[in-house]
This record gives structure tokens, sequence and C-alpha cells, in this order.
């Protein structure tokens, strides 16, 4: 998702994208969590995947803010590129858009004191 070179044009693009990953990350996870149910009951990478295509499905810009600020707070080992890219796959903002709000993001939550929080997948993209 991060890599692809895809763009959304509409609200309803995005949306649409955005429950079928939802749909089929679920379906995966089920599938996983039937073959090990054990292994399947961490913080799975499924999580990440229903995050990022919760900042796909934001109507409104506005809220975009929020949500890059919900998934810094819950990997923040995401990078600025990482956060750029699932903008600009969004397709209703410009360059300097992305670049500004992302910029502003991940400042405000660099002022932030918190411990040490584990590493997730983004560490290893």
């Amino acid at each position: 998702m991060l890599r692809k070179r895809i763009s959304f044009k509409t609200y309803e693009e995005r949306k649409e994208a955005a429950l079928k990953i939802l749909k089929e990350s679920a379906q995966i996870k089920a599938f996983f969590t039937r073959i090990a149910p054990k292994v399947a009951k961490f913080d799975s990478p499924f999580e990440i995947i229903n995050a990022l295509a919760e900042v796909l499905k934001c109507e409104d810009a506005e809220m975009l803010s929020l949500d890059l600020h919900n998934l810094i707070d819950k990997y923040p080992d995401v990078t600025q590129d990482h956060l750029t890219q699932l903008i600009a796959l969004r397709g209703d903002l410009s360059k300097s858009e992305v670049r500004d709000m992302v910029s502003y993001v991940v400042q405000s939550e660099q002022t932030k004191n918190r411990p040490p929080a584990p590493k997730s997948i983004f560490s290893q993209l």
C-alpha cells in the first residue's frame, strides 16, 4: 500500500478501497486465528493495516491530521516518508499540502515525552 504508485480520484474510490482492505484483512486474520489461535492474540500487523485503511477512508482533510496523530501514537516508528506516501495515495491533497501536514504532525509528536515503544512492522519497511 505504501509503495504502490496509485492515487485515488474521489472520496468514493478511497472509501471503497479502504473497506475492501478492511474486509480482506479481517478474512486473513480470521484464517490465521483458526490455524494458530494462540499466536493470533498479539498486536498483529492486521491492526496496522486497519489503521492505514482508516486514514485512507477519512473524508475530511481536517480530521486527517487527527488520524495521523493517532497512527504515530500507536506506531511511533512510522517514518515521515511512510506518512507522506499514505497521504499522497489519497489523491485529494497537493504535494505541498501533504508535506506540510506530515511535517506538522511529526514535529508536534516529537515534542511529546513518552517512554520508548516496541518496534512495529514499520521499522522493517
